[in-house]
């Protein structure tokens, strides 16, 4: 029947924005360069495949949903609203270094690898010019993914590990210094 075919369309899309976002976000350089650092920080407490499989998950899982929402005729605000107001919770809930990197990431999920992938995307996939309304979820989605994955790691303990500047101070100078060598 019709409405199967349509079913089916839907669920293509939204699985074709998934792997490609998720894959284009996995290629990007300031990623890559986020999670070296992240990693050197927290001294491999988060690891950079982690962070960026997180990534890469939250990216597509935005990208997928902002498909489905705007192929069904509706804008993204509303669900760019509710999710921005999910994350400010998950906020309170993280610990201090997780907040710090989910709201980072959002940035470098706007580099250029993905924004020119997803943006094209969306005006092959809808015929109209959404892309950036779809890039502003997968944004949301990278955020919400980070955020996720670092309240479940301090295993739901709230603000459970965080680095006085002291500290981030001392790892600074020693990796300075081992870099000087």
């Amino acid at each position: 029947s019709l409405s199967s075919h349509r079913y089916l369309g839907t669920f293509a899309v939204a699985l074709y924005s998934f792997v490609v976002a998720g894959f284009a976000a996995c290629c990007e350089p300031q990623l890559k360069a986020l999670g070296n650092t992240v990693e050197t920080m927290s001294r491999g407490e988060i690891r950079k495949d982690r962070l960026v499989l997180a990534v890469a998950l939250g990216v597509g899982f935005g990208s997928s949903v902002a498909s489905c929402v705007l192929m069904s005729g509706r804008g993204v605000t509303t669900l760019l609203m509710v999710g921005y107001g999910f994350c400010l919770v998950l906020t309170l809930l993280a610990d201090e270094a997780t907040v710090a990197i989910a709201w980072d990431v959002a940035g470098v999920t706007n580099g250029p690898v993905t924004t020119s992938v997803v943006v094209s995307n969306s005006l092959i996939l809808q015929n109209q010019p959404n892309g950036f309304g779809i890039l502003s979820c997968c944004s949301l989605g990278a955020i919400l993914a980070v955020l996720v994955s670092g309240v479940l790691r301090s295993g739901g303990r709230g603000r459970a590990r965080t680095w006085t500047w002291t500290e981030m101070r001392s790892m600074l100078s020693s990796e300075n210094a081992m870099a000087d060598r």
